[in-house]
């Protein structure tokens, strides 16, 4: 846990930063002591910070800036994403993946359009995809409809 002292102008909101463990991105939960709390976390492309279903505000960036100062190894290596829509022309719905391969393997770490990572796809026999998740209660908090589109949007022919 981090405390933090959150600069205004009407003076300094303290709060408590919990980091929480992710493979793929810094997450922390911020509990402000006048009862305000959210996720924020750093955008993978550029670094800068968010607050989940807010986007980049004020707060994030100084919550970020004091987190940062915080930890030991504070280098952001940007991940630039391919921004893929699910239905061109129907819908505006998007996500943005990263491809990288280990071993023999194509995986794609999946992020919806709020920059928010979900999950990692890996590559299966006959065109379909294996959903990689970092313990079996994330499972429950995937949105299948969301994931179906997204597979059926993806060719293991375009990598």
């Amino acid at each position: 846990m981090y405390s933090l002292g959150i600069s205004t102008n009407r003076g300094t909101i303290n709060a408590s930063a919990y980091h929480v463990i992710h493979t793929r991105k810094l997450i922390f939960n911020v509990r402000f002591k006048n009862g305000y709390e959210n996720i924020f976390y750093a955008d993978v492309e550029n670094g800068q910070w968010i607050e989940e279903d807010l986007g980049y505000t004020l707060l994030a960036a100084k919550v970020g800036e004091q987190i940062i100062q915080r930890l030991n190894y504070p280098v952001h290596v940007p991940k630039i994403l391919t921004w893929q829509q699910i239905e061109p022309g129907i819908s505006d719905k998007k996500f943005g993946y990263y491809q990288f391969r280990q071993g023999r393997d194509t995986l794609l770490e999946i992020y919806d359009q709020n920059k928010k990572y979900l999950y990692t796809l890996a590559e299966a026999d006959a065109d379909e995809w294996q959903i990689l998740l970092g313990n079996f209660n994330a499972l429950q908090t995937v949105n299948l409809e969301f994931l179906g589109r997204i597979t059926a949007s993806l060719s293991l022919n375009d990598f």
